[in-house]
């Protein structure tokens, strides 16, 4: 460097610290944009699916238990009545995660599993309506004092319905649970990759920081040095020729 000119000098330093301030910029630009992705991933797509998908569950949960409440012969017609009352509230919880859920994106693999869900979905819709018709049946001869024979028929017919019931709710649920393991394991990878980008970010801003002030330090102490010998000289001069006048 002591062969450049004092020109190229001062001009080449600017460049280095220009550069340097371009790559930390570009890093932190990187890094957030890359940040904000995943930090969407989870706000956008996995959360929202898992909170749905957990509605749906659970209010799959609680019609399945509601169906075995109403199984009982000596329920009464007020407990009865909250039995259905329950039914319907988790319809609509069921509604509503499944509205949530498919607000979301999806990836091909769930995609896939999603269409299968759709289908035991369907059928265990199905079966759980016939169910519900089936108790009307028997609600209906319990309440218009039929013979013994008829009602206990009905009621054997409504049991073998819940029983017919088990191998749908079975499937879907297993349908949801495989749903809610997939983003599960995305919004947990987009988390990891989160907190290793912000590391990484952090690291190459130190770096960078790090980078700059030494740069600056050491351009400094080149420049003051080389700026100050040749202003010696000259100093120097002008002093020896007035004393020599």
């Amino acid at each position: 460097m002591k062969h450049m000119s004092l020109q190229s000098q001062l001009a080449g330093s600017f460049l280095l610290m220009g550069l340097i301030v371009a790559a930390v910029g570009g890093i932190s630009w990187q890094g957030t944009t890359k940040l904000s992705k995943e930090v969407n991933t989870l706000s956008d797509t996995a959360l929202p699916s898992i909170s749905g998908l957990w509605a749906i569950n659970e209010g799959q949960t609680q019609i399945e238990a509601s169906e075995l409440r109403l199984l009982d012969p000596d329920l009464g017609t007020a407990e009865q009545q909250a039995a259905e009352d329950r039914i319907r509230a988790a319809w609509q919880q069921i509604d509503e995660g499944f509205k949530r859920y498919e607000a979301t994106s999806r990836t091909e693999e769930e995609e896939e599993r999603y269409q299968s869900l759709v289908q035991t979905w369907a059928a265990w819709k199905q079966n759980h309506q016939q169910y519900m018709d089936r108790y009307e049946q028997w609600a209906a001869l319990e309440e218009g004092n039929a013979s013994s024979g008829q009602t206990n028929t009905a009621f054997k017919a409504l049991n073998a319905q819940g029983q017919a019931n088990k191998a749908s709710f079975d499937a879907a649920t297993t349908d949801l649970l495989d749903l809610i393991e997939i983003n599960e394991a995305v919004g947990k990878a987009a988390a990891e990759s989160a907190k290793s980008v912000a590391e990484l970010t952090q690291f190459w801003s130190a770096t960078g920081a790090v980078a700059g002030f030494s740069s600056a330090l050491g351009l400094g102490l080149v420049l003051s040095i080389a700026i100050a010998k040749p202003l010696g000289r000259k100093v120097s001069g002008v002093i020896k020729s007035v004393v020599s006048s």
